[in-house]
């Protein structure tokens, strides 16, 4: 799942949980870009904020990880 917001986040987090999905928060106004997945949010990035090069790689991360699932 993919959200925008810090209520996106939260939201997103406990469906996450119950079906084992990884979560990515991009946000924008705080140039962050945020992984939910084993239980944990992690901070992902190099520190440029969101690009559209880190987005594309977390997302075909996290569906290679499922096996495209």
């Amino acid at each position: 799942m993919i959200v925008d917001s810090e209520a996106g986040a939260a939201e997103a987090t406990a469906f996450a949980i119950e079906h084992d999905l990884p979560v990515l928060h991009i946000s924008v106004r705080d140039r962050e870009l945020r992984l939910f997945r084993g239980g944990e949010w992690e901070l992902i990035g190099n520190g440029e904020g969101p690009t559209p090069e880190s987005i594309r790689n977390v997302v075909a991360g996290s569906l290679f990880a499922r096996g495209g699932r």
